[in-house]
C-alpha cells in the first residue's frame, strides 16, 4: 500500500474519521488497515493521530463501533460488585462476562478512578486496609519490615496492608517524605553500632548473608541491609567476614592460593563462580572483599578466574590495533569487535590509579615509525628472518623494526596483485631479487606506454595482440583488479595520448619510442614475480 503524501491539515477529524468509519462498518485494525489506501484522509495510526481525544472517547471500543462500554466508573463499579470480583487479576480474568466493560478502566477513566481512591474503591476492599498511615507503618514495623523492595515482598503477610502505599496514602506518603519516613520509624530502633548488630548474629548463629536473610527477623533490631546501614564502620570493622564471626582459618589466607582453588573446580566463567564457589568452604562469594590489595592489580575477576577477555597490558592492545591497521580512535571504536580481546574503551579499561590511561589516545597522534617503502623491501627483510608464513612473521617480525605488523594493511594495493601470502613467504633466505625467468610486474602506466606504442586501441584488439609483447599480462583487467575501474577502465586505458612518468622514478620520464628502450628502463626497478597469467 503507498503511503498518501497529505499535510495533517488534510485528515479527518476525530469526529470525522469514526463517523466514516462507522459507515464502512469497520470493526477492526485490519479491515482499517486494508480501507486506507481507498480512503487518504484516514490516519495511518489513529491513536496516536488522535491521541488527545482517543483515551477519553473509549479507545478503539468507540472508534470501530464495537459495543459501547460503560460511560463512568460509578456503573463499572456497580457491575464489578454484582459479578464480586475483588482484585485485578480476578477482574481481568472475568471482565469479558459483561462485553461492555473495559479491560482496563484506568485507561477508560484515569482521573475519576484515582479521585475515588483506585483499586480498593473499585473493589471495595478500602475497609480491609489501614485507615492511617501510621496504623500501616506500625504494622510494617511488627514484620520487621525496613525498606520498600522487602515491604513488595511481604505486605501480604498482613491482609490489611495496601499493595500500594503511594496510592492508598497519597497525602502522607508525599508531606512525610515518602518511603523513607513510612519506614523512618523502624530505622531508629535498629543497632546503632557494627559491633552491637555482630554480637547480635554472633548469638543468633548467623553465619552468612542467605541465612541472615532468612533469620534477621528473630531480632527486629537487626538492620535488612547491614552493609548500608552500617557503611560508615562496614569495611573497617572487616566487612561480612567480620559480621558473621568468621576465622580467619576459614578462607584462603592468599588471593593466589583462593584463585588456584576456584581454578581446581574448573571454574571459568564469573556465572559458574557464583553457582560453585560454595563447593569449597574456604571461597568467599565476593572475594575482591577479602584480597583488596591485590584485587585490582591482579586484573578483578577475570584475573582471579584466569579469564583472558582482553589482552593484560595496554601495549598488547596498541600491537592488536597496528596488526588491524586502525588509524584513529573512531576508526577503534568501529571496527574493535573484529578482535574479542580488545575493549570498546582502552583508556578506561587500563586506567592508572583510577584515572584514565592517555597513552592509549596518544598513540594516534604520535608520529608513526618508519617502515620499509615497498613490498619488495619488506618481502627481502622477510626472507632474510628466514619467515616462512603468517604465524612466523606474527612472532619474528619485530626483529627488524621496519617491518610492518601488517603487511597486508600497508602494503595494500600490491599485496592481492602480487599473489598474496603466497608469494610474499615464496622467497629463499638471503636472495635480493626475485628469479629472472618471470616477467616483471608492471605498473599499470607501464603497460599503457607499451600498448599505446604498439597501437592497440581498444580491449578486443588487446586480447589478440598483447603477444607481441614479453611483458603484457593476457587478462590486464583480472591483472589490475580494482585499479583498473578506479583509473577509468579501457576508455582511458587505450587513449592516443602517449607520455607517461613513472611512479616509481616520479622524475623520470620514459619516452615511449620503442618497447626496448622501455624494457631497459626496467633494468634499473626492482623487478617482481607476478601471479601467472589468466
Amino acid at each position: 500500500m503507498k503511503k498518501q503524501n497529505i499535510g495533517a491539515k488534510s485528515y479527518f477529524t476525530f469526529k470525522q474519521a469514526v463517523r466514516l468509519v462507522q459507515k464502512l462498518q469497520i470493526t477492526k485494525w485490519s479491515e482499517y488497515n486494508a480501507a486506507l489506501e481507498a480512503n487518504p484522509r484516514l490516519p495511518v495510526n489513529p491513536s496516536v493521530f488522535y491521541k488527545d481525544e482517543w483515551i477519553g472517547s473509549g479507545g478503539g471500543d468507540n472508534f470501530f463501533s464495537r459495543i459501547k462500554k460503560y460511560d463512568s466508573i460509578i456503573s463499572v463499579k456497580d457491575v464489578v460488585k454484582k459479578l464480586g470480583i475483588k482484585n485485578w487479576k480476578t477482574y481481568w480474568e472475568r471482565y469479558k462476562e459483561d462485553p461492555r466493560l473495559p479491560r482496563n478502566p484506568n485507561l477508560y477513566f484515569p482521573t475519576e478512578l484515582a479521585e475515588n481512591g483506585g483499586a480498593p474503591w473499585l473493589f471495595e476492599t478500602e475497609e480491609q486496609q489501614y485507615e492511617t498511615w501510621e496504623d500501616a507503618a506500625k504494622a510494617a514495623y511488627k514484620l520487621n519490615i525496613n525498606c520498600l523492595s522487602e515491604y513488595k515482598k511481604r505486605y501480604k503477610e498482613d491482609p490489611k496492608l495496601p499493595s500500594n502505599l503511594a496510592s492508598a496514602y497519597p497525602e502522607d506518603w508525599k508531606r512525610r517524605g515518602k518511603s523513607y519516613a513510612f519506614f523512618g520509624k523502624n530505622k531508629a530502633k535498629f543497632y546503632k553500632t557494627f559491633e552491637a548488630a555482630r554480637k547480635s548474629v554472633k548469638k543468633l548463629k548467623i553465619t552468612d548473608h542467605k541465612d541472615y536473610a532468612e533469620r534477621r527477623h528473630l531480632d527486629a533490631k537487626l538492620p535488612s541491609s547491614p552493609s548500608f546501614y552500617y557503611k560508615n564502620e562496614w569495611e573497617s570493622c572487616g566487612g561480612g567476614f567480620a559480621f558473621f564471626n568468621r576465622s580467619d582459618s576459614e578462607i584462603y589466607p592468599t588471593w593466589e592460593m583462593a584463585s588456584a582453588a576456584a581454578r581446581d573446580l574448573g571454574i571459568k566463567s564469573i556465572q559458574e563462580y557464583a553457582e560453585k564457589y560454595n563447593q569449597d568452604p574456604k571461597l568467599r562469594r565476593k572475594p575482591a572483599l577479602y584480597y583488596p590489595d591485590v584485587w585490582n592489580k591482579n586484573g578483578g575477576i577475570n584475573g582471579f578466574l584466569n579469564i583472558e577477555r582482553f589482552y593484560k597490558t595496554l601495549e598488547d592492545v596498541i600491537n592488536a590495533v597496528e596488526r588491524l591497521g586502525i588509524k584513529s580512535i573512531e576508526e577503534y571504536r568501529a571496527r574493535h569487535h573484529e578482535d574479542s580481546k580488545l575493549p570498546a574503551y582502552p583508556e578506561s579499561a587500563y586506567s592508572v590509579d583510577g584515572k584514565i590511561n592517555k597513552n592509549f589516545r596518544a598513540f594516534f597522534t604520535k608520529p608513526k615509525r618508519e617502515l620499509y617503502s615497498t613490498l619488495d623491501e619488506a618481502k627481502i627483510a622477510t626472507a632474510n628472518l628466514n619467515i616462512k608464513n603468517i604465524l612466523q612473521y606474527k612472532e619474528n617480525s619485530h626483529k627488524d623494526p621496519l617491518l610492518p605488523l601488517n603487511p597486508q594493511i600497508t602494503y595494500k594495493n600490491e599485496w592481492t596483485i602480487r599473489g598474496g601470502r603466497k608469494w610474499f613467504f615464496d622467497v629463499k633466505p638471503k636472495l635480493k631479487l626475485p628469479i629472472d625467468e618471470q616477467k616483471p610486474f608492471l605498473l599499470m602506466e607501464e603497460a599503457k606506454a607499451i600498448v599505446c606504442k604498439l597501437g592497440i586501441a581498444s580491449l578486443e584488439e588487446y586480447k589478440t595482440r598483447y603477444i607481441e609483447s614479453d611483458v603484457l599480462p593476457k587478462n590486464i583487467v583480472v591483472y589490475y583488479g580494482a585499479q583498473w575501474k578506479e583509473a577509468g577502465g579501457s576508455k582511458v586505458f587505450f587513449a592516443k595520448k602517449c607520455e607517461y612518468y613513472s611512479k616509481r622514478s616520479p622524475n623520470h620520464t620514459i619516452d615511449a619510442v620503442s618497447i626496448v628502450n622501455l624494457l631497459q628502463h626496467f633494468q634499473t626497478l626492482p623487478t617482481i614475480i607476478c601471479p601467472p597469467d589468466i
